[in-house]
């Protein structure tokens, strides 16, 4: 029996949950014997979530990005880096889509990764393009 933030989450009958919502969950397991039954319960650790770039537009003749992204696994936040390659770049809030004007010529690379409950996304999505 699965539960988050003490509630029953209806319709769970797996050992695994794909938490789609932000919250504290846990597992309790009863199996039953001849001697009776016993029950663990066991708190879930929180996962970091993932980061999906759903559309990328560039349009080089007018200097512009366009990225759409969303995060799976209980994203409640975004942060999006444009580095132009040999530039220093730092990662900063963002929300889907972000657009980028007047880029000059050259190499980027687009970088967005998803912030949730179980932390940051140890592993941004990126897209490389050129202007």
């Amino acid at each position: 029996m699965w539960t988050r933030n003490g509630a029953i989450v209806s319709g769970t009958t797996s050992s695994t949950l794909v938490a789609r919502v932000s919250g504290q969950y846990r597992c309790r397991v009863t199996a039953t014997n001849h001697a009776g039954s016993a029950s663990q319960t066991s708190a879930v650790r929180a996962v970091a979530p993932n980061t999906v770039i759903a559309r990328a537009t560039v349009r080089k003749s007018r200097h512009l990005a366009s990225f759409a992204f969303r995060g799976l696994g209980g994203a409640t936040r975004f942060q999006c880096r444009l580095k132009k390659i040999g530039k220093a770049a730092a990662f900063r809030a963002c929300a889907s889509p972000r657009t980028s004007l007047h880029l000059t010529r050259g190499t980027y690379v687009f970088s967005v990764r998803a912030i949730g409950t179980g932390g940051t996304d140890p592993t941004p999505a990126s897209y490389r393009f050129r202007i």
